[in-house]
């Protein structure tokens, strides 16, 4: 987190290793490195709200995925990455990216939705921030939507 902070890549061998750990056949471990991947890696990433981070955080959950793929838990997951052609980083970061794109619906689409759901981390600073304004965008661009 100290060489994100300074605006460098995070070294993603440390977090190859957390989730190898995380993975592993040892409980207290496990949780030891699940704890340390979630509470000091990638909740301080998100709450971070900024292009750096959601960068950095993209390439941690990628490496992630593609330490848990080649487990045995992870086997169907990496068939349908296969599938999709999506087997190494830049893959998925750019599917990623291709994804999260903002695209405009046409009439016809906006009429269409019936239901939104928006997630939120329901924490006051992300509430304020981020889920609040989604909420009265949402409102405004689809009316008749839940």
């Amino acid at each position: 987190m100290e060489a994100v902070a300074r605006g460098l890549s995070a070294p993603l061998d440390i977090i190859v290793l957390l989730t190898q750990m995380a993975l592993g056949p040892e409980p207290d471990l496990q949780k030891k490195a699940s704890s340390s991947l979630y509470g000091q890696i990638i909740l301080p990433l998100c709450d971070d709200f900024s292009s750096h981070g959601v960068e950095v955080a993209n390439r941690v959950l990628v490496t992630m995925i593609l330490t848990f793929c080649p487990t045995p838990k992870g086997r169907e997951t990496q068939e349908i990455l296969q599938d999709l052609q999506l087997t190494d980083q830049e893959s998925l970061l750019s599917r990623h990216k291709k994804l999260s794109s903002p695209r405009s619906l046409s009439p016809d689409q906006r009429r269409a939705v019936k239901k939104v759901f928006i997630l939120s981390r329901v924490t006051l600073g992300a509430d304020i921030a981020i889920t609040s304004p989604i909420i009265s965008r949402v409102k405004k661009a689809l009316p008749q939507a839940k």
